[in-house]
């Protein structure tokens, strides 16, 4: 499936589910001024399962209730703003990469309850991981698998790896430690890659972080 632009075409090139589910085989499009869209306009989650036997990239927006399913025998690479409210699933050999240039986005609700990157296939992160925080329980001791590392073939987080939340940018504590923290009002959020969850707790200061900031 090529989502592209096509001569005399103004705004971006969209296909639309309209809330039915959709198979295809390698995902493309266009990138330039207007970049591509898949969405849904539906009243219900639409499926969009990709099987692709060539390597795709896909530069554009997957937006609305859309679950997408990646499997087939070659990469399928995201590279767009992503923020479909639906899971990704990776079925056994399929493998779905997010380039340095793009981004998943996770909205994650009550205790556990949110979007996530699952499945038997294999994952490599090189973009964005982007957390919707506005509904959010923050409860101290709540936890939310992102992304379910203990069911994928194989997961990766590259090293242009990273963690936005919508109140704040999450920093690695150490380099390559695979732990991400953002404190924010008196809470501590933290990401952790071997684990794939996001978890937060209540912030305690650091009694040596003056001495620290000062040796």
């Amino acid at each position: 499936l090529i989502v592209g632009a096509s001569a005399g075409s103004s705004g971006p090139p969209t296909f639309d589910l309209g809330g039915f589910n959709q198979t295809v085989a390698t995902l493309s499009g266009s990138g330039g001024t207007y970049p591509a869209v898949i969405r849904n306009s539906g009243g219900t989650q639409s499926t969009l399962t990709l099987n692709p036997s060539a390597a795709g990239n896909f530069p554009g927006t997957i937006q609305g209730d859309v679950k997408l399913v990646v499997g087939g025998t070659s990469p399928q690479t995201l590279s767009g703003d992503n923020v479909y409210l639906g899971d990704t699933t990776i079925n056994t050999g399929g493998n779905l990469m997010i380039s340095d240039a793009g981004e998943l986005q996770f909205y994650p609700t009550t205790n556990g309850v949110t979007n996530s990157v699952g499945g038997t296939g294999t994952l490599q992160y090189d973009g964005t991981l982007r957390i919707e925080m506005s509904s959010i329980d923050p409860t101290p001791g709540n936890t939310w698998t992102l992304v379910n590392v203990g069911s994928l073939a194989s997961a990766t987080f590259g090293s242009t790896f990273a963690v936005a939340g919508s109140i704040g940018t999450f920093t690695e504590t150490v380099l390559n430690s695979g732990i991400w923290k953002l404190v924010d009002s008196g809470l501590e959020w933290t990401f952790t890659e071997s684990t794939g969850e996001l978890s937060v707790a209540t912030y305690v200061a650091n009694p040596f972080n003056i001495w620290i900031g000062t040796s």
